[in-house]
């Protein structure tokens, strides 16, 4: 918005005018950034959607708009036309700045909105610390896994060839069976935090040893010790490793007393029943197209009405009139009705006492470790500068006092200021203050 026209205005918060137009200002702010998200979002989306999974774009045309599918064959001309519109709207600056934020959207949301938002939200992030640890250790297993079932998924709903159901079935039972198996471990597998304890151990040993900064203490007793301030770039590596130690230290617990991880465990669970009853209805379906008498009641059934059969199954509810026939179906069945034990067993034994035993356990090692860290880090300082963390502290506020503030801050803590320094006084105060005295004599 302009502001020229209300350069008269006056800037006192109490003055209408000036607070409705920083009102409109803010409006129309907030407003072109909705719009800018929206437009950024979407082409990416669309870029994606293009690229890997289908023409998005002839789908939509094909449902909504049948008669402006020829507007495919001139997209060319289309994106044209609207690039120049958007260039003659916003402006040389405008769509500059326009072109650069949505060609780079990707990244500023990788590197910039995901970090900022995982910074206000660390209860999550620490949460998902177990969650992405597991992804990432068994990333090969779990692409694998999830490949074949997506492909059997598809050989089911498309195929009608029976060596194609008859393997795709025989898939997803063994997929049914690594899933239910990686369950079980899940509760006595090693976590994130026991992994992370292991590596704190071992950055223990190395500020210890010295390794870590790399400074060696004063030989003789005699001997002064060096100056944090001067000629020493890992002493606020050494301060910050302390006050990291106390955060997370600190966060870990809270998270971990907030029970906010059960949530976790009951989640994955409905996660393993969804699961169960999805690759049984899968099952099912593909031995209905296998052969139609496998199942009675099931002569017009659809894939949806075997999904019922499955929920049906592992749950109370018999709502189902569709039953097993052949010997084959009803070995299937009995499977299912097996698999809803191991998945009670699962919740009791695992979700219910030892997944949250060993998270529980995991988290006072990890913070144990933290503990022992701080310790070392306040033994190395003394050891080295003969002075305690709180003087570090002070002695690195001059040059450091972003670092150290902000991590008082994380803590809870006010900020430091450096005590205003004595100047002596000039040389024309000094002349007044003699020819004062003298006349005073």
């Amino acid at each position: 918005m302009e502001f020229s026209r209300y350069q008269g205005l006056s800037r006192d918060k109490g003055d209408e005018p000036y607070v409705f137009v920083m009102f409109m200002a803010t409006r129309d702010s907030r407003v072109r950034w909705i719009v800018r998200e929206c437009i950024a979002g979407t082409i990416w989306t669309f870029i994606v959607l293009k690229l890997v999974v289908f023409d998005i774009d002839i789908y939509l045309l094909d449902r909504l708009a049948p008669q402006l599918r020829w507007i495919l064959d001139f997209k060319v001309f289309v994106i044209i036309a609207l690039i120049g519109v958007a260039w003659a709207a916003l402006g040389q600056t405008g769509f500059q700045k326009t072109m650069l934020y949505v060609g780079t959207y990707p990244a500023i949301v990788l590197f910039w909105r995901l970090p900022k938002l995982a910074f206000r939200r660390w209860p999550l992030v620490i949460l998902s610390a177990p969650i992405v640890y597991r992804l990432v250790s068994t990333l090969r297993t779990t692409f694998l896994l999830y490949t074949a079932l997506a492909l059997s998924t598809l050989c089911v709903m498309v195929s009608s060839n029976k060596t194609l159901l008859g393997l795709a079935v025989i898939t997803l039972n063994v997929f049914m069976a690594v899933h239910l198996l990686r369950s079980f471990r899940k509760a006595y597998g090693q976590g994130a935090f026991a992994r992370l304890s292991l590596l704190l151990f071992k950055l223990r040993g190395s500020v210890e040893k010295g390794t870590f900064d790399g400074l060696q203490p004063p030989r003789s007793e005699g001997a002064s010790s060096p100056s944090p301030s001067t000629g020493q770039p890992m002493v606020p590596f050494l301060y910050l490793l302390r006050r990291i130690a106390d955060i997370v230290d600190e966060k870990v617990r809270i998270v971990a007393s907030s029970r906010k991880y059960d949530f976790y465990l009951v989640i994955a669970w409905l996660y393993t029943v969804a699961i169960t009853c999805w690759v049984f209805a899968l099952e099912y379906f593909a031995l209905h197209k296998i052969d139609p008498s496998s199942f009675k009641s099931a002569e017009e059934a659809t894939f949806w009405a075997f999904l019922g059969l499955s929920l049906g199954t592992l749950t109370p509810a018999r709502v189902s009139g569709i039953t097993p026939a052949s010997t084959i179906a009803t070995v299937v069945y009995y499977l299912e009705a097996t698999c809803s034990i191991v998945i009670l067993v699962i919740l009791v034994f695992t979700v219910l006492t030892a997944a949250r035993e060993a998270f529980k356990h995991d988290v006072e090692v990890f913070g144990a470790e933290l503990k022992l860290i701080a310790d070392a880090v306040d033994r190395r300082i003394s050891q080295v500068y003969s002075m305690t963390l709180s003087e570090l502290e002070i002695v690195l506020l001059k040059d450091q006092e972003q670092l150290v503030n902000g991590l008082r801050k994380a803590r809870g803590l006010p900020a430091l200021t450096l005590p205003a320094s004595r100047t002596l006084p000039s040389s024309t105060e000094a002349s007044t203050d003699q020819k004062g005295s003298a006349d005073a004599n």
